[in-house]
């Protein structure tokens, strides 16, 4: 499988490494240069900081055993296979020799910095680049030694209490799921209370292909993250180079000038650290974050809507001025505000562009309109597993097979966000149930 991409004629373009040439080009203007401008004003953390560390034989044997069994070989050509074959002998030792050597040196091999880069569809039939979403594949031994820095910061952040509630993003007993039980609860107590609602929900354009290298270093040592690894963590970011992978095809190298790697270890933490300071900038409204997917909830009485207006609108300059000095933008078009309990509707705008008021917002995979009605949601969830499971039922015929695949494509989708059903008609949880009959 390859992406099939239109000329400006429309006509596909058959040439792998043309098109492989071509996405690349496109990935690294995304890209920006780091600021050379004088550092902003920063929260700080934290007292404790986290400047030595080591890594043990037995830190490197665990952290080897924890990733699956996989023979696709990253960019050095060694699948992490061959290491778990080896988990317990030569290979532990070499890399455990290797991973001090660059904390000592505070330099990231690198040969461990380079990414290929697979375009991966994010929607049916994709033909223009905006469609694909890009996945970083990197080299075995660069994901350990990411794993390894992950484990030591995540227990220092931990230990400290440094991570904002507010986030449920790439973070362990936080999921998706959490994020959304927690909005709901929160929403639904507040109704019932005779509260109204106003929630505003924010895109970042780009978000973890944007980020500046310099600011997020400048961050990182808000948490106490200083000395020789703070020194690798920038050795990890700078001087990286992808190519992106089409069949056979390989482009040419890009420079990677700004971003998190998506598709590594590290790279999603170094994004929640990034922005853990936004929540704070909403003193008026309740804020939950899914890495970079933003809303915040504002309850108001209706006799004091002006008065929550004006706090809404006093959050919003400050989160405009954050997105300025930390250089991240968002995608006016894709912002938007619904209201819940109240028929008002407000015009809102952030940094001179006005927010949209939707019939139905899709939130983290949940469509719902400003009654929390989820019949939408509940419609297509039921037409996408009743067509994935007659895809199934026509080309699998082994009984066992089919029951596999159920459970791994039809079956998730049907439960995502299940305590959500207790919102639905029961003709609608019917439905729901009717997919598993037919299967």
């Amino acid at each position: 499988w390859h992406p099939v991409l239109l000329d400006s004629i429309g006509n596909p373009v058959v040439d792998d490494k043309l098109t492989a040439d071509s996405f690349n080009v496109f990935l690294s203007r995304t890209f920006i240069e780091n600021s050379t401008a004088p550092h902003p004003p920063i929260q700080v953390w934290t007292g404790a900081v986290l400047e030595t560390i080591t890594f043990t034989l037995w830190d490197v044997t665990v952290a080897i055993r924890r990733f699956r069994q996989s023979y696709s070989p990253g960019p050095d050509g060694v699948p992490i296979s061959i290491i778990k074959a080896d988990a317990n002998d030569i290979f532990p030792s070499l890399l455990c020799k290797i991973f001090n050597l660059a904390l000592e040196s505070e330099t990231f091999p690198s040969v461990w910095k380079e990414s290929h880069i697979l375009p991966i569809p994010k929607r049916g039939q994709s033909t223009s680049f905006d469609d694909f979403r890009p996945i970083n594949t990197l080299s075995a031994a660069s994901k350990i030694l990411e794993t390894l820095i992950k484990d030591k910061m995540m227990y220092h952040l931990t230990e400290n209490n440094l991570l904002s509630a507010a986030q449920h993003g790439f973070l362990k007993t936080r999921s998706c799921d959490t994020c959304q039980l927690s909005f709901f609860d929160h929403v639904l107590q507040s109704r019932d209370n005779g509260f109204a609602l106003y929630i505003v929900y924010f895109d970042f354009t780009k978000a973890f292909d944007r980020v500046d290298h310099a600011l997020l270093l400048l961050k990182l040592s808000s948490f106490g993250i200083c000395g020789k690894l703070l020194s690798l963590i920038s050795s990890y970011l700078s001087s990286r180079t992808q190519h992106v992978k089409i069949s056979n095809a390989i482009s040419n190298s890009a420079r990677v000038r700004s971003g998190v790697i998506q598709g590594s270890v590290l790279g999603p933490l170094l994004f929640c650290l990034f922005v853990n300071d936004v929540p704070g900038l909403f003193r008026n409204g309740r804020p939950f974050m899914y890495a970079d997917d933003l809303k915040v909830a504002y309850r108001y009485q209706p006799a004091d809507r002006d008065t929550a207006i004006d706090l809404l609108k006093n959050d919003l300059e400050a989160f405009a001025q954050w997105c300025c000095t930390w250089r991240l933008s968002l995608s006016w078009h894709k912002c938007s505000v619904m209201v819940v309990g109240d028929n008002h509707q407000p015009h809102l705008s952030i940094d001179g562009h006005d927010i949209n008021v939707p019939g139905v917002v899709k939130d983290l995979g949940i469509s719902y309109s400003n009654g929390l009605n989820l019949s939408e949601h509940c419609a297509l969830i039921v037409s996408k597993a009743r067509r994935t499971a007659g895809f199934i039922l026509r080309n699998f015929k082994t009984i066992d097979i089919r029951l596999r695949l159920y459970k791994m494509y039809v079956r998730p989708g049907l439960e995502y966000c299940s305590f959500l059903f207790s919102l639905l008609r029961a003709s609608e949880r019917k439905k729901i149930e009717s997919v598993q009959h037919f299967f």
